[in-house]
């Protein structure tokens, strides 16, 4: 609305925009003379009915306003004000300012700790914070309030995912090392079928040297040593009776088996005591997984003693997968070296990819310090679970000396430089006899997260390293195909435990 004083023809206007654009005005006073009439009679009645129209919509606004003001929080005439203000001047913009009042009441009366009955009694949501707020009075709800009870349920909400996370992690563990039902049910079948025939006692073929037979161009120059103990011989036995694969060979054979001369014989017993000990006073620590009690894995550092006539082993872990032929491997020179391992040296961009000795050691411990290995914190370390040993090597070495010697130094440091595996000592005790292997190689980490997919296509073994095994519920199920392929889903016992479906 505007208002037009024309002093040279004596008149006062006022034009407005109304409906669809158009303008339109009134003469509301026109003077002619001093004598003349100060009010133009054609004009005054419509401009009574324009403050007739206006003036409810005006009025109506402020109450609604008034009221909007009086709802919030802070029934006062300063939140009145920053209400109403910013609507009818709007080029004052007063959020910072409140946002300034609420920090400062935060930091003055809030930013303190909390009693745990305060934390305890805070709404469970968002949803019941407003509820609570709405059921109190105006007069009883103040700005410090309502900052206390948010603090409060946001601190309620925190602990709450934190207990959450924590459980997940529990379970996970939980279902990592358990047996699962169907692979406990397939025990106890191959140990029945075991007493029951007798053809069952004889050297055949293992369920995943299938997949390293399949990959193989030349299957009958192979041989397989499959090591494990008393309690899984019977079962194991029964399985390489029951399914061979082709013409590879393999021997199963369990620790009672073998019969060592004395001398042999005293430095295995002194790794299993050494190993014992550990274990008795680690138990208390952490929970464990059961590859750490397994006495079998840490038998690796014997395999001159279990293998005395081979003078070169290719060592694979029971939870891999092969896809391309490990002929190539086998005539890999070590140079002279014990073992050939991938993760040695740093990738392509500067990375180990096996991480550093120091995420696996505590190098700051004086014991360490003093046992001078020549290690640094900062050098790569190896992935262990596919790894060529030359035996003939090793035996010119006092590696496994070494390697009692640090199991034996981390319980006196009561377990400060490592955590109980075999992997940490052994990175120690076969320092400067490492020999890299490409990564193409091995691909671990499959049981912690999923690769890229040119990976799995063009790593010859795969690795399933982790909590996330393949046969259990918790792994990956865009990995686990890479496993059950191997199966036989005709099996008779596979399909009677439901291993395969």
């Amino acid at each position: 609305m505007q208002v037009h004083i024309s002093p040279a023809e004596r008149r006062v206007t006022v034009s407005g925009v109304v409906g669809g654009g158009s303008t339109c005005a009134w003469e509301v006073m026109k003077v002619k003379g001093s004598s003349g009439r100060w009010l133009s009679y054609r004009s005054l009645l419509p401009t009574m009915l324009l403050f007739a129209v206006l003036m409810p919509f005006l009025f109506i606004r402020t109450a609604f306003l008034a009221l909007d003001a009086g709802a919030s929080i802070c029934p006062s005439i300063g939140c009145l004000g920053r209400t109403i203000r910013p609507l009818f001047f709007r080029g004052e913009d007063n959020f910072q300012e409140l946002a300034k009042e609420l920090r400062k009441i935060y930091e003055d009366e809030v930013a303190g700790p909390m009693e745990p009955k305060m934390v305890e009694d805070a709404p469970d949501s968002w949803n019941d914070l407003m509820a609570e707020m709405a059921s109190y009075s105006y007069q009883n709800v103040n700005p410090r309030a309502f900052i206390l009870r948010t603090k409060a349920m946001l601190m309620k909400m925190d602990q709450k995912l934190q207990l959450a996370k924590l459980q997940a992690s529990i379970y996970q563990h939980l279902a990592s090392i358990g047996v699962p039902k169907n692979m406990h049910c397939l025990s106890l079948r191959l140990a029945e079928e075991y007493l029951l025939n007798a053809n069952a006692r004889s050297f055949y073929h293992h369920l995943i040297v299938s997949s390293t037979v399949a990959c193989s161009r030349a299957s009958e120059r192979l041989v397989f040593h499959i090591i494990t103990d008393k309690k899984t011989y019977t079962a194991m036995h029964a399985w390489f009776a029951l399914n061979s694969v082709g013409s590879a060979i393999v021997e199963v054979k369990g620790l009672h088996q073998f019969d060592w001369p004395p001398d042999v014989n005293a430095i295995i017993m002194e790794t299993i005591h050494a190993i014992q000990d550990c274990l008795a006073a680690y138990r208390g620590h952490e929970a464990l997984s059961p590859s750490t009690f397994s006495l079998l894995n840490y038998f690796r550092i014997h395999l001159p003693e279990l293998f005395p006539k081979l003078g070169k082993v290719i060592v694979l872990d029971d939870d891999v997968v092969v896809l391309h032929d490990l002929s190539p491997l086998w005539d890999i020179d070590l140079n002279g070296r014990v073992v050939g391992a991938v993760g040695v040296e740093e990738d392509a961009a500067g990375h180990c990819t096996g991480g550093k000795l120091g995420d696996h050691i505590n190098f700051s411990n004086p014991l360490l310090r003093s046992a001078s290995l020549g290690a640094e914190a900062n050098q790569c370390a190896w992935f262990s679970g596919m790894n060529v040993f030359n035996l003939e090597a090793w035996r010119r070495t006092n590696v496994t000396h070494s390697y009692q010697s640090l199991i034996k130094l981390n319980r006196d440091s009561r377990f400060d430089l490592w955590r109980m595996s075999f992997l940490p000592p052994a990175l120690l005790a076969f320092h400067a006899l490492t020999q890299p292997l490409e990564a193409s190689w091995h691909l671990p980490g499959l049981g912690l997260q999923i690769p890229k997919p040119e990976l799995l296509e063009t790593s010859a073994v795969l690795h399933f390293s982790g909590p996330q095994k393949p046969w259990l519920h918790v792994g990956f199920s865009e990995l686990r195909q890479l496993w059950r392929r191997h199966l036989n889903n005709s099996d008779e016992l596979l399909r009677s435990c439901r291993v395969v479906d």
